[in-house]
């Protein structure tokens, strides 16, 4: 334990608001060569500059700091907000609520020499509350080739300079010395009410010893060695019954061990440590101890090394007590691993988009239903999912729902309903410029029973929607960013209301900025909120493209993103289990996480001229379907008048009520039910009507990429 005649080692700490701590500042202040430095301004500017700081930590009381050795007097930060600041880089590799935790523990480091790294590691982490360090020997020069100490401190025990340097980054750190090391007699009292134990030593006695008392007092026991970076643990408080050392002491006591002559021990320490897992030149060196070696050498780089290894598996511990770090043996071999290395591979930057004709990647259709079906073939869906199938039968065309193409947010079919509409709509302006235009009919055979639509080909001709056919084949998804400053003009905006009434649709339109600012954050959000929800995101990642890997004739090619610079950041957004970490925080902390997951819509949305919300007449599949005609109308009519359009797709957009929502969203259907209702009044929605679709709509440069289409959904209808 702490000898009083040690050198002092512990900061003290002083508050002005006490009388007798005045006192001593003042008397402190008055020493003959001290240094005062007051460094509360610039800390409490570094504070003050945190996101997400409390009262608690902004109003908190300073403190005064004595440092003996230094004689040095020094101002901070009160204890909780020198906390915050000093470990707020830790943030989020270590969760706020973790670091919390790590507060709380009382760990035990046998040994510092290897000991000095892990217990200054452990500190600068901030991951125990009190450490307790024991160490019998003094500083040596032989000590500094892998000591980060000085030859000012030569002659000082090891524990005490361990100790200096963690009061000199955390003064408030609570640090207990035990100058005389830990002898067989004391294991017992110096692992008591340690909450893991880091032995580090060289005494083999001493090692078996603390095992012993660990296992009784059932306290994990995490050893490292220098050489080819060795991590050892001893889930003793999961595995009472376990033997130590995984049974490489072949069942001798610490007492039977410390008897025995040091030639006698070694091949204890040899089945301990593994002959075969020792580096050759370790192993060579073995055999010259006490013949050109005094003993075993260590390298700086290996023990800061072994320090790193046992700092993070303190973390692992800490994170997670049961299942985070189990018992076992592995090398972190560091050597080996740069002996491994290889160029690593670089993708080749994304290819511009090709050239295409007017019906894209479609072979030209052979007769005039294959290019009406071309035609529907064409139309928008969400992802590019394209969830038809074209069946001919007699002279009609048929078009059904393909459910294998669905996903989560296709609730009840809505989004393939809606799509579906558009191919019809698509179909019957390609038949009406091959005048064989025909009679629409919705569930031919009933709902439920057969198509969705057929469109039985006549002789009829209509010229309104002739004229569209070529602007239809143009039609084309628009992700750039708009110009804000350039509005619609009211025509244009009527004719798209008229485009959609023809079909007994409605259109909900937002012009003003400050609404299309208010729904660009709620639009954001919502993006958000599908990163973060494990089947949402997993679905949203399988409907991306790359051209470099991919297939393209289903999802959205990466390219028309437009994300140019930004496209670098989409690696990490796919990534699950990143979108997992950010899940959990989320729903576990007080704190909003992942706005930038939505950034990008938010973007889009703000900069739009306007945010157009094709509406339903009614709730029933037909209705769905209609609103897919209406909204293939409005965007065709709105790309022939020289508007840019991207369909949003909020997360509630085909949840119809809560229980939909609660399925589709869990913990964030409340959220969304919000979403839902400010984003109704903001366009002036109408209660007896459903968004089917919104669309943002501005002036914006030309894509410089479109999606392409599979041919494999016309089945047999066209070549």
């Amino acid at each position: 334990m702490t000898n009083p005649k040690d050198p002092v080692c512990v900061a003290q700490v002083f508050d002005e608001r006490v009388s007798g701590d005045r006192d001593d500042i003042e008397r402190l202040r008055s020493r003959p060569g001290i240094t005062v430095r007051d460094l509360l301004a610039d800390q409490q500017a570094e504070l003050e500059a945190l996101r997400g700081v409390g009262a608690q930590e902004r109003d908190e009381a300073p403190r005064w700091v004595f440092f003996e050795w230094r004689n040095a007097l020094v101002r901070v930060l009160g204890p909780r907000a020198y906390r915050r600041l000093r470990l707020d880089r830790n943030r989020n590799k270590i969760l706020r609520a973790e670091q919390d935790s790590f507060a709380g523990l009382h760990i035990g480091v046998v040994g510092a020499s290897v000991g000095h790294g892990i217990a200054v590691g452990l500190a600068l982490e901030g991951l125990f509350g009190t450490i307790r360090l024991a160490d019998g020997d003094s500083l040596e020069l032989s000590n500094l080739n892998r000591l980060p100490d000085s030859v000012l401190d030569y002659g000082l025990n090891k524990t005490v300079l361990a100790a200096r340097r963690i009061a000199e980054i955390d003064p408030y750190l609570a640090v207990e010395t035990w100058t005389d090391g830990v002898e067989l007699a004391a294991a017992e009292a110096f692992v008591a009410g340690l909450d893991l134990v880091i032995e580090v030593c060289d005494s083999l006695d001493v090692k078996l010893a603390v095992r012993e008392q660990a296992r009784r007092r059932r306290i994990p026991v995490v050893m490292v060695t220098s050489d080819r970076g060795t991590v050892d643990v001893e889930r003793y408080d999961l595995e009472p019954t376990r033997v130590p050392f995984h049974g490489g002491a072949n069942g001798i006591t610490a007492a039977d061990l410390a008897a025995l002559p040091a030639a006698a021990k070694v091949p204890f320490v040899m089945n301990i440590v593994g002959v075969e897992s020792l580096s050759a030149r370790m192993a060579a060196s073995m055999l010259e101890i006490d013949e050109s070696l005094t003993t075993w050498p260590h390298l700086a780089g290996d023990a800061l090394q072994a320090a790193a290894s046992a700092v993070m598996a303190v973390r692992m511990f800490g994170q997670d007590p049961k299942a985070g770090l189990p018992s076992g043996r592995v090398h972190v071999d560091i050597a080996t691993r740069l002996g491994e290395l290889a160029e690593p591979q670089q993708r080749p930057p994304l290819p511009p988009f090709p050239a295409q004709g007017p019906f894209r990647n479609l072979a030209e259709p052979r007769d005039e239903v294959a290019e009406i079906v071309r035609a529907g073939q064409l139309a928008p869906s969400g992802g590019n999912s394209q969830p038809w199938r074209f069946t001919v039968r007699d002279n009609s065309l048929r078009v059904a729902v393909d459910p294998a193409r669905s996903t989560a947010m296709d609730v009840g079919y809505r989004a393939s309903r809606v799509a579906l509409g558009a191919a019809v709509q698509n179909m019957c302006i390609a038949a009406a410029a091959k005048g064989v235009l025909g009679e629409v009919v919705l569930y031919p055979d009933g709902v439920g029973a057969g198509p969705e639509a057929e469109l039985r080909l006549g002789d009829g001709r209509d010229a309104g929607l002739a004229a569209a056919y070529r602007p239809m084949l143009r039609r084309s998804t628009n992700r750039n960013l708009a110009d804000p400053t350039a509005g619609i003009p009211e025509q244009v905006l009527d004719d798209l209301r008229s485009a959609a009434s023809v079909h007994g649709a409605g259109l909900c339109l937002a012009t003003d900025r400050d609404v299309i600012t208010e729904l660009a954050a709620i639009l954001a959000d919502t993006d958000r909120i599908r990163f973060l929800i494990p089947r949402l995101h997993h679905e949203m990642v399988d409907e991306l493209a790359d051209p470099r890997v991919d297939p393209l004739d289903r999802g959205l090619d990466v390219r028309s993103l437009e994300l140019g610079p930004g496209a670098a950041m989409l690696d990490l957004a796919r990534r699950a289990d990143v979108m997992a970490e950010l899940s959990d925080w989320d729903l576990h902390s007080d704190t909003e996480v992942g706005r930038s997951l939505g950034g990008r819509v938010g973007e889009l949305v703000e900069s739009s001229a306007a945010l157009v919300a094709v509406t339903a007449a009614g709730s029933a599949p037909a209705d769905d379907i209609r609103a897919g005609q209406a909204m293939e109308s409005v965007w065709i009519a709105a790309n022939a008048a020289g508007l840019g359009v991207q369909p949003i797709v909020p997360l509630f957009l085909f949840a119809r009520d809560d229980a939909e929502l609660a399925e589709l969203a869990g913990p964030y259907a409340g959220r969304l039910a919000g979403a839902r209702q400010r984003l109704s009044e903001l366009i002036g929605m109408p209660p007896t009507r459903h968004i089917a679709m919104l669309l943002r709509m501005g002036y914006m440069p030309e894509p410089t990429a479109i999606s392409l289409r599979d041919a494999a959904t016309a089945g047999d209808t066209a070549g």
